[in-house]
């Protein structure tokens, strides 16, 4: 059996306040009611705008700081990236100035060499640092190892085929020729001290030595060129009867800095 559809039936007091309404519209008979609600709505209406007012404002500042926060972080990530970059240019120039000497003082002496970086360093102190220049790059073991201007830092001690180990003066084991420079006297012997200093030894009594002096290379080792500066003079040790006397060296540059270097071929 089908249902019949449903009807809804408006109340009749909804019908009656509508007419109502209607009629006493028509007559202009709630002009007194609106005016009334508008006299007891409107400070509820101003609280309400004002109240939604601080209520969107509030929300904005809390995004204004939030944008500005965010903003901050990116401008802070941006200037160490700038920095970085800075940092890591200064060290190319301070790099480029370095081989720029290296090779104005090959050229001078009609020397030849082979620029190497340094890719590793002795962990317990300044004895050795390895380059990534070997055997294929014409590098022989002993070879006399500068940086800069002609100053002596080390040899060469074992020879790869892309890279080498170099003995610093520093090192226990390094003993090179050399003498005070301006001095035509006997040559003594510089040896490293346990990585952390050089020191002069095995000049005669004789011999005037003097802070601040001066020392290069002797013309002892045909492997080592004569000349290249070694260190200079900081304390003189003179033992009473003894028949040498030694010196401390402070090197010419940090040793424990290197990062460009120059090796001197024959070819």
């Amino acid at each position: 059996m089908a249902q019949r559809p449903l009807r809804v039936i408006p109340n009749s007091w909804v019908i009656g306040v509508t007419i109502s309404l209607a009629i006493l519209t028509a007559l202009g008979l709630l002009g007194p009611v609106q005016r009334f609600a508008v006299r007891v709505l409107a400070p509820i209406g101003r609280v309400s705008h004002r109240a939604v007012e601080g209520i969107r404002v509030t929300f904005a500042d809390r995004k204004h700081s939030q944008d500005v926060a965010t903003e901050n972080t990116t401008l802070k990530e941006r200037l160490l990236q700038v920095e970085l970059e800075r940092a890591k240019l200064n060290q190319q120039l301070a790099e480029l100035k370095i081989l720029r000497a290296e090779q104005s003082f090959l050229d001078r002496r009609t020397l030849k060499g082979t620029a190497v970086r340094v890719i590793g360093r002795s962990q317990l102190n300044t004895q050795r640092v390895l380059v990534d220049g070997g055997s294929e790059q014409k590098v022989q073991r002993g070879a006399p190892v500068l940086a800069g201007d002609g100053i002596l830092v080390g040899v060469v001690e074992d020879v790869q085929a892309t890279t080498s180990s170099i003995r610093l003066l520093t090192a226990d084991s390094s003993n090179v020729a050399v003498r005070v420079r301006d001095q035509s006297g006997a040559p003594g012997i510089v040896v490293g001290e346990r990585g952390v200093g050089m020191r002069l030894t095995l000049v005669p009594q004789n011999e005037k030595l003097e802070k601040s002096l001066t020392v290069i290379t002797a013309d002892a080792d045909p492997q080592i060129p004569s000349g290249l500066l070694v260190g200079t003079i900081s304390n003189i040790d003179v033992a009473p009867g003894a028949l040498f006397q030694s010196a401390a060296l402070l090197p010419i540059v940090s040793l424990d800095r290197l990062n460009v270097l120059t090796i001197l071929t024959s070819v």
